[in-house]
């Protein structure tokens, strides 16, 4: 159960390498539609796109680093969990950025499948 609340944690932890940006595009995305500003609203997504998969690798990659790093003083199973939270990390990254775009677009009847 330490080894699952340890790995719990450092995922919990990982879902805001983001620094805010994806609620800010919860914001800025609506606010520019309401502008007519349609060029102006793809160019967010891409930056923001771009930002979210580009911090959820970095993070991942530093996640899959220490596994290495650590693998001769921490238990094999610590060391797998390490490697799956870094995939995941990635994965819950670009779910949480494309259900803000869903919500801002008011596509709820797929956001509730």
């Amino acid at each position: 159960m330490g080894i699952f609340a340890e790995l719990a944690l450092i995922f919990e932890y990982a879902k805001y390498n983001h620094f805010g940006v994806i609620d800010s595009l919860d914001r800025q995305i609506p606010y520019y539609n309401g502008k007519g500003q349609s060029d102006r609203v793809e160019e967010v997504k891409d930056i923001g796109a771009s930002f979210a998969f580009l911090t959820s690798l970095v993070t991942a990659c530093c996640i899959m680093a220490l596994s290495y790093f650590l693998k001769g003083n921490i238990s094999p199973i610590l060391s797998l969990g390490l490697k799956v939270i870094s995939v995941m990390v990635v994965i819950q990254s670009m779910s949480t950025f494309y259900v803000m775009l869903m919500r801002t677009n008011h596509l709820f009847g797929p956001l509730s499948k």
